[in-house]
C-alpha cells in the first residue's frame, strides 16, 4: 500500500465512492492494464503514485464521468 488507509477511506466516504482500487506503485500503462477492466465494472476509481511519488487518480472519462473526477480531485486536495 502507498497512502494511508485512513486517508483513502476518507476519500471515498467524502467523494461517495463504492470503493478504490489499486493504492500501490506503479506506472501509469501497467496500472490501467491491470485494473482498467475491473474500475469501467464496478466504477471504482484507481489511485496509484509512479515514480514521482505524486497522489494518482485514473478513471475512465465516459464511464466514470470527467465531472465527478474533478470532483473527486478537488475532494482529494483538500484532504
Amino acid at each position: 500500500n502507498s497512502f494511508p488507509q485512513e486517508l483513502l477511506d476518507k476519500l471515498v466516504e467524502r467523494a461517495n465512492l463504492p470503493g478504490y482500487l489499486g493504492n500501490c506503485h506503479s506506472s501509469g500503462t501497467v496500472i490501467l492494464d491491470q485494473l482498467g477492466e475491473e474500475h469501467m465494472k464496478t466504477g471504482k476509481p484507481i489511485f496509484y503514485t509512479s515514480a514521482d511519488s505524486v497522489f494518482q487518480i485514473a478513471c475512465h472519462e465516459e464511464t466514470f464521468g470527467l465531472d465527478k473526477l474533478y470532483e473527486l480531485c478537488e475532494i482529494g486536495s483538500i484532504g
